[in-house]
């Protein structure tokens, strides 16, 4: 009697272990793994951007945490800015999110420009789940709709009745390089001039979280830009988006998960044999 009481109170001990081991494994997961790319650390002097390019018209990256961005001199991709300029319109001011500065009041953020589906893309070090991310207009395109200019009209048009809309659409991919399977998608209104009351349309004008969970697990995401205003050659909206604190969490390594609950059930067969 005493070897069965033995018994059976060293298989409580190891499952009380083994859940406590698990339940430890899932926390450290969730507070360790998490990262913010917010691209503070890049260098840039006040009130400057950084194209990309670097004074070479061959295409290419930058990175900022473990994300990567691609950048090319005649197509959509990439840029990092500071520039605060909230009122000068026109192409010259194409580096500028319409708030004035980056999330929060902080320096850095990136702006997009993707005119082509897809075209400017973001790969991760890893496959890492998608959270969140702070999104805006950039300057140039806010109040390209906001007036009409030689290229995109006014939204809303001259009697405020014109069902316009700017959206963005985040793509996710399981594979680098906008590769793999599509995991997900998630659309995000930088303008809306679709409501029966025109007092409810809106440009978008400050920074706003948009959850990405829907994308899943991915290694890379894409950026897409449509709007309702389009000419012979293509969007005549300027195709430009802002973004800032892009958040992920890793997915952890499956060996930590999968050796726990082997061991276990080692334990425990070993302590019923006995």
């Amino acid at each position: 009697m005493n070897v069965l009481r033995t018994d059976k109170s060293m298989a409580v001990a190891i499952a009380t272990t083994c859940f406590a081991s698990i339940a430890f494994l899932l926390n450290t997961s969730a507070i360790v793994q998490a990262e913010i790319v917010d691209f503070e650390e890049l260098n840039l002097n006040p009130n400057s951007f950084f194209d990309g390019y670097g004074g070479n018209a061959q295409s290419g990256t930058w990175t900022s945490g473990s994300a990567t961005f691609n950048t090319n001199l005649f197509g959509p991709g990439w840029s990092y800015s500071n520039v605060n300029d909230s009122t000068t319109a026109g192409f010259t001011n194409q580096w500028a999110a319409y708030p004035g500065t980056g999330f929060g009041g902080s320096g850095n953020y990136a702006l997009a420009n993707s005119f082509a589906s897809n075209g400017a893309y973001i790969n991760l070090s890893q496959s890492m789940t998608a959270i969140e991310v702070q999104v805006t207009n950039s300057t140039y395109a806010a109040l390209s709709m906001r007036d009409g200019d030689g290229f995109g009209k006014m939204f809303g048009g001259d009697s405020g009745d014109d069902e316009d809309f700017f959206t963005v659409t985040f793509t996710g991919f399981s594979g680098l390089n906008k590769t793999g399977l599509e995991t997900g998608r998630v659309d995000f209104y930088l303008a809306d001039y679709r409501f029966s009351d025109n007092s409810q349309d809106y440009i978008i004008a400050d920074w706003n979280a948009v959850d990405l969970s829907a994308l899943g697990t991915v290694q890379s995401v894409a950026i897409g830009l449509a709007s309702s205003d389009n000419g012979q050659f293509g969007m005549n909206t300027p195709s430009y988006v802002a973004i800032d604190s892009l958040r992920f969490n890793s997915v952890p390594e499956p060996s930590g998960f999968i050796l726990v609950p082997l061991g276990c059930v080692a334990l425990l067969r070993r302590s019923r044999r006995r």
